[in-house]
């Protein structure tokens, strides 16, 4: 049976004004989060890995996680660009094993674990459930700040919207944390190794 864990980030956990100018070109910062870059960069201070994963921390050195759920609060306006509402959602702040980025040909751990596109109408909200798609990381610091980065697809950075009324309203990001037993990279190095036998035999033949 495979264990899960739940891990729930509110952007009301940051800040719970509901007012669209509030976060207009400014950073609000609390005690336990920022929010920035009007409202496309959410960070939650200090998520304590041991006491979230507490049942299973000490089983194991790697982790599944999966976004299986996103939720938004209604927004102003109809959204004049486009291109502002086709988002890649990243996620930084966990040991990525491996978050490749093709342009620069390193690791970016600001790591893209969705593409959605959102509404763009007046009052819209959106309301999104996924099939499991996993990205692992490794055990690391036990508290972390975990962010979360709105980019849209054209300019791969944060939307710059002129009047507030444009903007994102509240996020829920729900997330599926599992183990990854160490007996699947035993029996993958088995097999890798097998293969690499076969493929020498034959080789001598």
């Amino acid at each position: 049976m495979t264990e899960n864990i739940s891990l729930c980030l509110k952007t009301t956990q940051i800040n719970a004004s509901t007012t669209f100018a509030d976060y207009l070109g400014t950073t609000i910062s609390t005690s336990t989060g920022q929010i920035a870059n009007n409202r496309t960069t959410y960070t939650w201070y200090n998520v304590n890995l041991r006491n979230l994963l507490d049942p299973i921390y000490n089983k194991y050195n790697k982790f599944n996680i999966s976004l299986n759920n996103v939720i938004t609060s209604t927004q102003g306006i109809t959204i004049s660009q486009a291109n502002d509402r086709q988002i890649q959602i990243k996620m930084s702040g966990l040991m990525w094993l491996s978050s490749y980025n093709q342009a620069t040909g390193k690791n970016d751990q600001n790591k893209v674990i969705k593409l959605l596109q959102f509404s763009r109408v007046s009052s819209g909200c959106d309301s999104f459930q996924f099939a499991e798609q996993y990205h692992t990381f490794l055990k690391g610091s036990d508290n972390v700040n975990i962010t979360i980065n709105l980019h849209n697809v054209d300019t791969d950075t944060n939307a710059t919207p002129l009047v507030s009324s444009e903007l994102f309203g509240h996020f829920i990001f729900n997330f599926n944390i599992q183990g990854v037993p160490e007996e699947l990279n035993d029996r993958l190095k088995i097999d890798q190794n097998s293969t690499t036998h076969i493929n020498n035999v034959s080789s001598l033949r």
